[in-house]
């Protein structure tokens, strides 16, 4: 009965989000307390201090790492608006492409792609569109297209965004390595359902100029993107296989404590490291040269953006694949690349403004955040609580998972199923990050015991359809009042590219992880 009224209260908090009853930061911990309310009243064993001090206080901060690191970003977003470094990088490299449609097409896609790896928000969304759409539009792509290819390129460079990868550690319990290295998967099919889409909607609109070459470069480029894919699916399954073998063993030797469970963390290779550590020295000399240069007449100094600038959105990301830095520290060494690197009069100025209003610009993500942490909770059950009660199963736990044992276990089934459920990730549905993707992962992981790396992987690939086509989404809305189309044509004209694309990430991840 407990699990019964469990899934009424999670079918009734989707309905709420989808038919906008209720905002999704209402809905969250609403619907976590709720579940935790009718677990007590039909099974019991929950106390008051339970959901107080287990489920409130730990479910808000069990997403602080995340947290942090919005905050962060938020910080560098407003540094590379407000100084012109985002404007600049766009208008220069626009510059560079020409008025071809297909290579001013994936010029554009790939240069929102880089700067989402760093920046979000409405804010940023609106300042890169003011260079990006025009462009597109003098090159004769019609809106529906332009949307679409910056849909795309939105959700690419946030499947490499450090908060992302946060919040998927603090959620699910992936290492970072599985993380890291199924997001530049997740990329890199991304990038070829981009490419495809371009190349069959300009041929569409009789855009495509000199097909035959362009699609020859495109062969080349999809080629070069799926064996990107699969060595670094095969490097991956290796490194899960060891990881499993490896616990395994502690388990056998009676060693299952939480540190030994987890293997040691190696660091990269020096030629991974020196050349990343070379580079970046390189770079910060030369833009001290050029701020010394600039001190004898400092006062006089008109705003300039020089190229380092446009390495902004890259440096957190080579800290964390080259030297594994955390994201928090690797945001913050970003952050002050930013000021430095933009380094004018005033920049002080801008520095306190980028950290108050930059952080609170993240605040809307934030608050999800702590209702996410707070479902999470409330499904998985408070740390410590099972030891304490004499390894008693959760009482939510308890009530669902008979259900979700029924679910198929195989590659195959796993393929299947959640090939068929991908659309559950829109209208802040069941499988939406944003919504109660956590909270579905908690249950099939704790319920019907899938690997949480395939959990994982089946939210990353399936959650792209959120990023792109998902109606509900801020961006999508405002794109489509600006381009002046309906904001269902752009769901209808990207679903069927994502979700093929998302069908081919669930057969990669059934293959390295289950």
């Amino acid at each position: 009965m407990s699990g019964v009224l469990v899934f009424i209260v999670f079918i009734i908090g989707s309905l709420a989000m989808i038919r906008r009853w209720l905002p999704a930061l209402l809905t969250l911990p609403l619907m976590a307390l709720a579940m935790v309310a009718v677990a007590a009243l039909t099974r019991g064993g929950i106390s008051f201090t339970d959901v107080t001090v287990g489920v409130v206080k730990q479910g808000s901060l069990l997403l602080s790492e995340a947290i942090v690191t919005a905050f962060f970003g938020g910080m560098i977003s407003f540094v590379m608006q407000k100084s012109g470094a985002a404007e600049s990088l766009v208008k220069n490299g626009a510059e560079l492409v020409g008025d071809n449609p297909f290579a001013v097409a994936v010029f554009s896609m790939g240069l929102i792609a880089l700067l989402f790896t760093t920046i979000g928000g409405l804010g940023a969304l609106m300042m890169v569109c003011l260079v990006v759409v025009p462009m597109l539009a003098t090159a004769g792509i019609p809106s529906a297209v332009i949307g679409g290819i910056i849909l795309i390129g939105l959700s690419m460079g946030g499947t490499m965004n450090p908060i992302a990868w946060a919040s998927t550690k603090n959620s699910l319990g992936v290492s970072m390595e599985q993380i890291q290295g199924f997001s530049v998967i997740v990329f890199l099919l991304m990038a070829m359902a981009g490419l495809v889409f371009i190349a069959v909607e300009l041929y569409r609109a009789r855009q495509l100029k000199a097909p035959v070459r362009t699609g020859m470069i495109l062969l080349g480029l999809v080629a070069a993107c799926g064996v990107a894919v699969s060595l670094i699916g095969m490097n991956l399954h290796r490194q899960d296989q060891k990881e499993r073998a490896e616990k395994a063993a502690q388990l056998d030797a009676a060693k299952a404590t939480a540190a030994a469970e987890k293997p040691k963390d190696q660091p990269r290779p020096l030629w991974i490291r020196i050349p990343v550590a070379v580079f970046l020295g390189a770079v910060v000399l030369r833009m001290l040269h050029d701020h010394s240069q600039k001190m004898k007449r400092w006062r006089h100094q008109v705003a300039e953006i020089r190229w380092y600038a446009y390495l902004i959105p890259i440096v957190p990301l080579l800290l964390i694949f080259a030297f594994k830095m955390e994201a928090i520290p690797a945001f913050l060494c970003g952050f002050v690349y930013a000021i430095v690197s933009t380094l004018r009069p005033g920049s002080i100025s801008l520095t306190v403004q980028s950290m108050i209003q930059g952080s609170a610009a993240t605040l809307p993500a934030v608050m999800l955040m702590i209702g996410i942490g707070i479902l999470i909770t409330a499904v998985r059950g408070p740390s410590g609580w099972s030891d304490a009660h004499g390894g008693q199963v959760w009482p939510v736990i308890a009530g669902i998972q008979p259900y979700f044992e029924m679910l198929p276990k195989s590659k195959l089934g796993y393929v299947i199923v959640f090939t068929i459920c991908a659309p559950l990730a829109l209208y802040r549905g069941p499988l939406n990050t944003w919504g109660l993707g956590f909270g579905m992962a908690t249950l099939l992981i704790t319920g019907a015991g899938y690997p949480a790396a395939a959990v994982m992987g089946m939210l990353a690939t399936v959650g792209q359809i959120q990023g792109v086509c998902d109606p509900t989404n801020t961006a999508n809305v405002w794109l489509a009042n600006e381009l002046r189309v309906d904001v269902m044509s752009l769901m209808w004209r990207t679903l069927p590219y994502i979700w093929i694309m998302g069908v081919v990430g669930l057969i990669i991840s059934a293959l390295v992880f289950m």
